[in-house]
């Protein structure tokens, strides 16, 4: 099966002749169809639907999948579609890894805005262990940078630690780096949300002509594609062995955004293993960002909830969507929070309202 998502429908004519042979098969297909138009983020308005691919008398096949525990489109198709007949799988556990994870957005807008902070970061963590061998996944492009030589230019360039690079797309598919005990996670690929919604509609058999798409089964789409992504790429390195039941003693350090759901979800990809807080390096907050922080620290001493109004209200600031942008998105204000365990929580409905101790 296939997923058609067609970016950008009123720059059609500007694009590159590659692209354009996909534009035109898209058109092709979807012409005299419903589509469903999506905003896309910062790409503007995207079409998407998708087409079946897979011959229905291709069944029986047997799918050996690792993730097939972890992605929610396996739960989408045996629940929506039908046919699928899980196996008995060997559960494995995880008990000897610890996972570190920075609380701080980790895509690649965050790389843009703090990838200096971010490069410090995992520098620091490399050199605590300068004698092992290290495992680094990255982002290629995108970030405003050369990840791999802003790394090197932090590290000893003679008898420094061995640190073998790759990069998101080749996450998978080799056994080349099995004896590395120490992985780092530098930041998440994310696709873009028309992406996940037209998966979840090829999961479910739901077309774009049977409307609209429940957005709690695009979330949980989204969540297992992270799922499936984060134990892929930890399972290059050492996490990937067996002993016994387990796997060896392993190390990863992962950077995620509390507001992702990467981290709550992190012992369902890894039974057994430890989760524990990352904070290789000190931002000391200033300005707003500290009157906001230290206002809330002291409020919920006494009171379960603090409103986002109040925090305005402490701070002399009406406009909701500047104190979305200065305040509650800023990295350093995200990343403190959630060293205090304080979490954002919606009020009566699904709109975000106050921040509370989780």
């Amino acid at each position: 099966m296939d997923k058609i998502a067609w970016h950008n429908l009123p720059n059609c004519l500007k694009i590159a002749n590659a692209d354009a042979e996909l534009v035109m098969r898209a058109l092709w297909f979807l012409a005299g169809k419903v589509g469903t138009v999506r905003q896309d983020g910062k790409y503007g308005e995207t079409m998407l639907d998708y087409r079946d691919t897979l011959p229905e008398d291709i069944k029986p096949v047997l799918v050996l999948d690792a993730s097939a525990r972890v992605r929610t489109t396996y739960t989408r198709w045996e629940a929506d579609r039908g046919g699928i007949v899980e196996l008995p799988r060997a559960d494995k556990s995880y008990d000897a890894l610890t996972i570190n994870v920075w609380s701080r957005g980790g895509g690649k807008a965050s790389w843009r805005k703090d990838g200096a902070t971010l490069i410090e970061g995992i520098a620091a963590t490399i050199m605590t262990k300068p004698d092992d061998a290290w495992l680094v996944i990255h982002h290629l492009g995108g970030i405003d940078m050369n990840f791999e030589t802003e790394l090197r230019a932090k590290l000893p360039k003679v008898f420094g630690p061995t640190v073998h690079y790759r990069n998101w797309g080749r996450h998978d598919a080799t056994n080349a780096f099995v004896h590395v005990r120490n992985i780092i996670l530098a930041g998440t690929l994310f696709m873009r949300p028309a992406h996940y919604e037209s998966l979840g509609r090829l999961a479910s058999a739901y077309p774009s002509a049977r409307g609209r798409y429940d957005p709690e089964k695009t979330r949980a789409v989204t969540l297992g594609e992270h799922r499936h992504m984060i134990l892929q790429a930890l399972c290059r390195g050492a996490v990937r062995q067996c002993v016994g039941d387990s796997c060896p003693p392993a190390d990863a350090y992962i950077i995620a955004a509390t507001g992702t759901g990467i981290a709550a979800d992190l012992p369902l990809v890894f039974p057994g293993a430890a989760v524990r807080p990352w904070k290789p390096v000190e931002v000391p907050l200033s300005g707003v960002v500290k009157a906001a922080f230290e206002f809330i620290v002291g409020e919920l001493a006494s009171t379960p909830a603090v409103t986002f109004r109040a925090v305005m209200a402490h701070l002399g600031w009406s406009d909701r969507g500047n104190f979305k942008r200065r305040v509650r998105h800023h990295a350093d204000f995200v990343e403190a929070l959630a060293s205090e365990g304080i979490v954002e929580t919606p009020g009566s409905g699904k709109r975000l309202t106050a921040f509370y101790r989780a």
